[in-house]
């Protein structure tokens, strides 16, 4: 057997068949899931041949055939029944599917997203015939001379690279002795300054140096963010949010909505529109899956909430005053207390105006009308009380 014929196998299990397109669905009774596809074709349907099986009678068994590249997805209606690609019709013919594409047949929506693409190892070489030439070559009586020779020159090469490296070292702190004499405000202080043009980033202390994390507009932007990072010993790259990603997904979520989706700044989603209530549980539901990347606020006018005029602002963070402590006796009761020594339980309201909406073990909600305020609360500061025994 040729060497071709046996390195055709070990190639085989090498090459993934996992695609860098996730299928999503945003309504149906799938509604909110996503599944990885394949390269190559996808079958959607409800027959149980299918790769991806809908539990709708409505459905055809063969409903949709998605052909999945590397690059680019296509689909086709090949089981019959009205499908709609972005409004327009949707027959046999294949037709490109692009991210923020929506699908809709019957009561289904769905549409694709990216996935992380899976690295592949690379296959090891295959024995060469020249190897048993190689084995002879090192059995001869010199190649213990050349080695020998080799390995003097190589620990030559290595030792020249510590002392360059060193010396390096030594140049650095003697022209910038900034890491080895100042305090660690100065040295956050240069940090902060080099990241200037990212207004939405923090960096704060560790024990071990400084922790870059925040809001950045592109992918290009964390890229050089980590660059700038790099030229900082003790300073690592935390989590950076692309705004552009957080908002691409939120719009997706909602693109069977009449509601729309900005950015306030500083990982402040604002969700706005109107609509029914029903959406209301549905934007609860992202702003407990979006956190802790996004804090979003509920500005939609719902069908049949009473009208408030004028509308006030906001609820800000100087409303609040801090929280020293969250206690809770296990059967329901809670209630907060405040750095001026006020308690304040659920239902109750603020000098502010603010209402005290729900307080959990991990944050307290707070309302002013239609919005929505979320404070974090530390694990430090849940306590459990003992009710005084009655009369």
């Amino acid at each position: 057997m040729s060497d071709q014929a046996m390195s055709a196998p070990r190639q085989a299990p090498v090459s993934s068949t996992k695609a860098p397109w996730s299928l999503s669905f945003l309504s149906g009774p799938l509604f909110g899931r996503t599944l990885a596809l394949k390269l190559g074709e996808n079958w959607v349907g409800s027959g149980a041949q299918c790769d991806v099986i809908v539990p709708d009678r409505d459905i055809a068994p063969r409903q949709l055939r998605l052909s999945v590249g590397q690059i680019a997805v296509s689909i086709q209606n090949v089981g019959g029944g009205e499908a709609t690609l972005n409004g327009a019709a949707l027959d046999a013919t294949r037709r490109a599917l692009r991210h923020g594409d929506v699908v809709e047949i019957g009561p289904l929506k769905l549409g694709i997203v990216p996935a992380a693409e899976p690295r592949t190892v690379a296959a090891p070489d295959a024995p060469s015939p020249s190897r048993g030439r190689l084995a002879r070559w090192a059995a001869a009586p010199w190649a213990a001379w050349m080695a020998s020779r080799r390995f003097v020159i190589g620990l030559g090469v290595l030792w020249g690279v510590l002392v360059l490296a060193g010396g390096a070292y030594l140049a650095i702190g003697a022209t910038d002795p900034f890491w080895f004499q100042a305090s660690a405000t100065e040295r956050m202080r240069e940090v902060r300054q080099a990241l200037h043009d990212y207004p939405e980033l923090n960096v704060k202390p560790t024990s071990t140096g400084f922790l870059v994390s925040g809001y950045v507009n592109a992918l290009s932007d964390r890229d050089r963010v980590q660059r700038i990072a790099q030229t900082f010993p003790q300073t690592t790259v935390g989590d950076v949010y692309v705004i552009d990603e957080l908002l691409g997904s939120a719009r997706l979520y909602f693109s069977d909505t009449p509601l729309t989706v900005t950015y306030g700044g500083h990982g402040t989603l604002l969700i706005g529109g109107s609509g029914g209530r029903s959406l209301q549980q549905r934007v609860a539901n992202f702003a407990k899956d979006a956190r802790p990347a996004l804090q979003v606020v509920d500005r939609v006018v719902y069908a049949g909430a009473p009208q408030t005029a004028p509308k006030q602002a906001p609820p800000t963070a100087g409303d609040v005053p801090d929280i020293v402590g969250v206690y809770g006796d296990g059967l329901g009761t809670r209630f907060i207390e405040t750095s001026d020594g006020a308690r304040y339980f659920e239902g109750s309201r603020l000098p502010g105006g603010l209402e005290v909406r729900q307080i959990g073990n991990d944050r307290v909600i707070f309302a002013r009308g239609p919005d929505r305020f979320f404070m974090d609360v530390s694990s430090a500061a849940v306590h459990e009380f003992i009710p005084p025994p009655p009369g």
